[in-house]
């Protein structure tokens, strides 16, 4: 068990940009932080024989100003996660590509892509994401898109995404509106097993 995996944090040379690549067998992590400190950090996951089970509470792509962070998965490879959030602070960007069959992300917590800032998902291929397996109760948010200003965008092309609960597009607060986009294209599936919410507050 690794405490925690951050790709792209506060010691990160100047100019540098630290890559991860998992290429076989399972790794277990407490969490992971892609993107940090004004640095830009890559990680991937990759082939079908590769495992990422990270047990804590919340991992991050895209965490303070300045940052960007972008998390690969593909070749059939699997994932396992808590809550994540791509784009947790205004001025960072966050990316999250599932690719290929067999290639998947699976989520017992919340998942907000777009906290504060441009943010990107993108399912492709065959790939699958379902978010919040753990959820509370059928009216808890499992997939949030656009929290706070900013666009994010999440694209299912060919691909599955599963919504354990319910799912948020352009959600607010009292002082702030969210925007947010989901395209679904090529036969792409998205199932929400709750509620679907279009703008909430000021979204």
């Amino acid at each position: 068990l690794v405490q925690g995996i951050t790709v792209g944090g506060v010691n990160t040379p100047a100019a540098a940009t630290p890559r991860l690549t998992l290429n076989s067998g399972t790794a277990q992590a407490s969490n992971f932080l892609v993107g940090s400190d004004g640095n830009t950090g890559i990680m991937t996951i990759t082939g079908s024989s590769t495992e990422l089970n990270v047990s804590g509470a919340t991992s991050i792509i895209g965490d303070t100003a300045g940052s960007n962070g972008t998390v690969k998965i593909q070749g059939g490879a699997k994932v396992t996660t808590g809550a994540l959030t791509l784009g947790n602070n205004a001025s960072t960007t966050g990316s999250l590509n599932v690719s290929g069959t067999g290639s998947s992300l699976t989520s017992s917590g919340v998942v907000i892509v777009g906290r504060r800032a441009h943010s990107f998902m993108n399912l492709t291929d065959g790939a699958t994401v379902t978010t919040d397996t753990g959820a509370a109760n059928e009216t808890s948010p499992s997939l949030i898109i656009g929290n706070r200003p900013g666009l994010p965008i999440v694209v299912v092309d060919n691909a599955a995404l599963n919504v354990n609960q319910s799912l948020r597009i352009g959600d607010s607060t009292s002082s702030a509106t969210g925007n947010g986009r989901l395209i679904i294209q090529n036969e792409g599936v998205v199932t929400v097993q709750n509620e679907l919410v279009v703008g909430i507050g000021n979204g």
